[in-house]
């Protein structure tokens, strides 16, 4: 698991925001990233699952992910990995038990 996936967006960024001046060049303010980090690390992270998924030799794969974890899974598939994905979970079943986490997946896995 890749842990800078769960940090929070203040937490993946270390610097403080710079600061530019108003047109008149009178006043400073600070600036912000126009970029989403989550989701910029989420999307690294998959696309890094992606790759090593892709190579796993299978016919089948069945995928159990956060819903927005499993789109940013769908973006980075290729059609290779792509045709190996048999069946999809849109759930977050990191936090379960084993117990609990049986009676989340169907019975033929």
């Amino acid at each position: 698991m890749d842990s800078e996936a769960r940090l929070r967006s203040r937490d993946i960024l270390s610097d403080k925001a710079g600061h530019g001046h108003d047109k008149n060049g009178l006043s400073r303010h600070a600036m912000s990233k126009k970029m989403n980090l989550k989701s910029e690390e989420a999307t690294r992270f998959a696309r890094m699952v992606c790759e090593k998924l892709a190579d796993v030799p299978c016919e089948r794969l069945h995928i159990a992910a956060a819903p927005a974890f499993l789109g940013h899974l769908r973006e980075c598939m290729g059609s290779r990995l792509r045709k190996k994905i048999t069946s999809e979970i849109a759930k977050d079943l990191t936090t379960l038990d084993c117990t609990n986490l049986r009676q989340h997946l169907p019975d033929f896995l």
